[in-house]
């Protein structure tokens, strides 16, 4: 019910577009360089939140998510400079290169600690539903690290 209401919110909002490195191939997040054999180590800060639009192949900001220290984080659906507006507080685990959303409106996806790419320097986080008959293409950026 929870990623309804989630996704609800990201169609109703007035998305900006955003131009973005798009991939030949069609994919949001890249393979794991040759060589590389651990996950990323994500910092705490503010992600900002993208998906691509089918149509016209530039991603569309839909959230913002801040993790913090001692696994919370907030969620919001649009940010002013550094401040998430209207933030909800919920909790996470971070292990193995996966982040598992355990409270807060986020419960139902969990992510994916991603290599950086050629359009950003830091390793980003893919989002998905944890049911999997559903797939989510959601990709958040760090955009300030605390």
């Amino acid at each position: 019910m929870r990623a309804r209401s989630v996704l609800a919110s990201l169609v109703a909002l007035p998305f900006f577009l955003v131009a973005a490195p798009a991939y030949a191939d069609g994919v949001i997040s890249p393979a794991l360089s040759p060589g590389r054999t651990t996950s990323p180590k994500l910092n705490t800060g503010i992600f900002d939140c993208y998906t691509r639009d089918r149509l016209t192949g530039l991603y569309i900001y839909t959230s913002s998510v801040q993790l913090k220290a001692k696994k919370f984080y907030s969620y919001a659906l649009n940010r002013a400079r550094k401040k998430l507006v209207v933030p909800t507080a919920g909790s996470y685990k971070m292990a193995n290169g996966k982040l598992t959303f355990k409270a807060g409106p986020l419960t139902s996806f969990f992510g994916k600690i991603q290599p950086s790419d050629a359009g950003h320097q830091d390793p980003y986080v893919s989002l998905f539903f944890t049911d999997s008959k559903k797939t989510a293409s959601i990709s958040c950026y760090q955009v300030r690290t605390f």
